[in-house]
């Protein structure tokens, strides 16, 4: 819950939302293998480490991108001493209310990639919104500051968004995409997250919605 990492690291937050105050190292979240219920948006800024996804591993590099996507299983395997990363995290009440992306909508969180190397030009733009939402979200005399933060939030996300829209349409010219069954099962999960979020959080759920066995859709995603 981004309430319980509020918590437990000083964080700029609330119950939408929470941005990390400056680069911070992942032990301070967790030891173990843990799950967000929301969007989370991380930029590695010094050293590198290994991270597991839904099982899948993915070594991170400083200038890349990591984004976790709602009730994916997160472990970190390893990294080095001076591996840190600056962290925004949208809660997916909030999320599931911002105007939808062409091409980047939850409908495809199974086609879009956990982690992209950053260019120059393309962590400068991010790394700028990610400073001036924080600096927004700091101010406690805003009238409007809530509002003010949730359409900086959307703009966050587009900017991200042509990040993800540039890499996969590189990846398309270099090899066609298939439609496997698990990327269909994938799929369905998340249009049925998004219908279903907020009256069930049980996997079996989805699973007799998709016909599938509880543990095979827990294997897929």
């Amino acid at each position: 819950k981004i309430q319980a990492i509020s918590e437990r690291i000083p964080v700029v937050a609330d119950k939408h939302f929470l941005i990390s105050p400056r680069a911070l190292s992942p032990e301070i979240l967790s030891q173990y293998p843990f799950m967000v219920d929301g969007l989370t948006y991380a930029v590695c800024t010094h050293g590198s480490g290994i991270v597991r996804i839904n099982f899948r591993e993915y070594t991170i590099n400083k200038n890349d991108l990591l984004m976790i996507y709602p009730y994916q299983v997160v472990e970190m395997k390893e990294r080095n001493d001076s591996f840190s990363l600056e962290f925004l995290v949208i809660a997916l009440d909030m999320f599931t209310h911002m105007p939808s992306i062409p091409h980047l909508d939850i409908d495809n969180i199974a086609e879009l990639p956990s982690c992209v190397r950053l260019n120059s030009e393309e962590k400068k733009r991010i790394m700028e919104f990610y400073a001036f939402i924080r600096k927004k979200a700091s101010r406690k005399d805003g009238v409007f500051t809530e509002h003010i933060v949730r359409s900086l939030l959307h703009a966050w996300r587009t900017e991200i968004s042509s990040v993800l829209y540039k890499y996969c349409r590189e990846k398309e010219t270099e090899k066609e995409l298939t439609s496997s069954r698990q990327e269909e099962i994938s799929r369905m999960f998340f249009r049925l997250l998004y219908q279903y979020h907020k009256e069930e959080r049980g996997l079996n759920f989805y699973a007799d919605k998709i016909c599938v066995t509880s543990k095979y859709l827990s294997a897929v995603i």
